[in-house]
């Protein structure tokens, strides 16, 4: 007996029909998910692989993504170190997983991380920019550094760091 709540096959094939071809063939957004590989290393990226939004079929390639601006480290692309942001200035540790903040009226400070965080094996989604993101892979000769197409889109936010 079949579920009558379930849709026809027809009625599946003309939803798919509807799916617009990936941007880089002249289509609409190319969003895709992604598994993490390396979220410490860089200041404005990190490296990950491609996956199914269960986590599985992971490919082979670590592929650069750049950070959304919030989460950048590099002023000249975005980011807040060194920056001061209503009246807040940022500082980014040597990991570029976390950032203080000092407020300039009465000099308070708080550690902040991004929640969810970098982690390895954590899952994100990122979208294929018709532009360059501006960052670019850091590399020993900046003559090989390749620009970053491919950007966060991003379901985290700064929150205090828990102070044990």
């Amino acid at each position: 007996m079949t579920n009558p709540l379930d849709p026809p096959i027809e009625a599946t094939l003309v939803v798919a029909a509807n799916v617009p071809p990936p941007a880089d063939e002249g289509g609409g957004v190319d969003v895709r998910h992604f598994k993490i590989t390396n979220g410490s290393d860089f200041a404005d990226y990190i490296l990950a692989r491609t996956c199914n939004g269960a986590g599985f079929n992971v490919g082979e390639v670590d592929i650069p993504i750049a950070k959304a601006r919030e989460f950048r480290r590099t002023p000249a692309v975005g980011g807040s170190d060194g920056q001061t942001i209503d009246g807040v200035a940022y500082v980014f540790d040597v990991s570029h997983t976390e950032r203080t903040g000092t407020r300039a009226s009465d000099g308070k400070t708080e550690t902040q991380i991004p929640k969810p965080g970098y982690k390895t094996h954590n899952f994100i989604k990122a979208t294929k920019t018709v532009s360059e993101t501006g960052v670019s892979t850091e590399t020993a000769d900046p003559e090989d550094s390749v620009p970053i197409v491919w950007e966060e889109i991003v379901p985290r936010q700064w929150a205090k760091k828990f102070e044990s």
